[in-house]
């Protein structure tokens, strides 16, 4: 975008039933997301040099699919995770739109803030919803906060 002047990472799921997000925050604020965890792969080239390296490359590549990837492992794999997202994207803010079933990603998500601040200076915003059932917290909550949060803090 070129007249864009903020950059969120959106380093968990993207709210699926509200498909006219990112646009509205586009419109709105000038601002672009950067990318969410599902759709931020980074897959090595594979090993075919021989059967046993080709098995062993696609179980790594597996490994590092969007949630398996920076989610497994100690909560410093995520961390890092986020903060080398946020230092190399030049982030102006992080929005964690947190599932609520997802009660350990609650504990990651506030580590990361936490950190990504100490680290980096830059402010997240988290809060819970149901990305694909819009019953619980419906859109225009979430567009609320989000413009709460934008215009209040990172602005």
């Amino acid at each position: 975008m070129p007249d864009e002047q903020i950059r969120i990472a959106w380093p968990y799921t993207h709210v699926f039933f509200d498909q006219d997000l990112f646009p509205w925050l586009e419109e709105k604020f000038k601002a672009v997301v950067i990318n969410d965890i599902l759709g931020h792969y980074q897959v090595a080239p594979h090993d075919m040099s021989t059967i046993d390296k080709c098995f062993e490359s696609l179980a790594r590549g597996t490994l590092d699919f969007s949630m398996i990837g920076s989610c497994r492992g100690p909560i410093e794999y995520y961390i890092d995770y986020v903060i080398h997202w946020v230092k190399d994207y030049k982030i102006d803010c992080v929005i964690l739109p947190m599932q609520f079933a997802c009660k350990h990603a609650f504990a990651m998500a506030r580590l990361t803030s936490e950190e990504v601040r100490k680290e980096t200076g830059i402010p997240t915003m988290i809060f819970g919803c149901d990305p694909y059932d819009s019953r619980e917290v419906p859109s225009e909550v979430i567009r609320s906060k989000i413009e709460d949060f934008i215009t209040q803090i990172v602005l």
